[in-house]
Formats: C-alpha cells, structure tokens, sequence
C-alpha cells in the first residue's frame, strides 16, 4: 500500500511539474506574440505620421508620389522584419512544445 501511495505521489508530482512546464510555455508566447502586435500598431502609426508630415511639407505631385513610396518602401522593411521575428517565435514555440510532448511521453512509458 505504501507503495502505491509513493508511485501516485510521484505521479501527482510529475504532472504538476509538467502542467507548469506548458504554462510557461503558452504564457511566454502570448506575452510575445502581444507584444508583436503592439510593435505592428507601432509600425503603423509611425508610417501614418510619417506619411501626414510628407504629405503636408510636399509641394508638387512628384515629391508626393517620392514621399510615399519611401514611406511604402520603410512600411515593408518593419512590416516583414515584424513577420520574421514572429515566425522564429512560434517556431521556437513549437520546439519547446514537442520537447515537452516527448519528455512527458518518456516519463509515462
């Protein structure tokens, strides 16, 4: 019998453990993955500004369409750079989460 005890306790120990291993895990990426989002609100409103001020200071069509195609050209590197960052994120999630899948297996086997 207190063997049987022993081995549930062990048992309870081990899933507790593990259970705080995925919160970790999800509470890291969603703090991440907030502050993505946050970032790409930045991007946009730093590009709207960007693009009111040439817009007000430009004189002439050309200088408009110069203005806005440096603000496009600027949107894009932050925009994909934001994407890149977020993609290495989740993929890193992912390996984190099959490392917990498998030593989880390992200490049910």
């Amino acid at each position: 019998m207190q063997n049987y005890l022993k081995q549930w306790s062990d048992y309870s120990q081990n899933a507790i453990v593990a259970t705080q291993k995925w919160v970790n895990i999800n509470t890291d990426m969603i703090v991440n993955l907030t502050q993505q989002q946050v970032d790409m609100v930045g991007i946009y409103v730093a590009t709207g500004n960007q693009q009111m001020q040439a817009l007000s200071q430009a004189k002439r069509l050309p200088e408009i369409m110069a203005a806005q195609s440096q603000g496009v050209e600027e949107f894009n590197k932050k925009f994909f750079n934001n994407i890149r960052v977020t993609v290495e994120m989740l993929t890193d999630v992912k390996t984190q989460l099959t490392g917990w899948v498998q030593d989880n297996f390992q200490q049910v086997i």
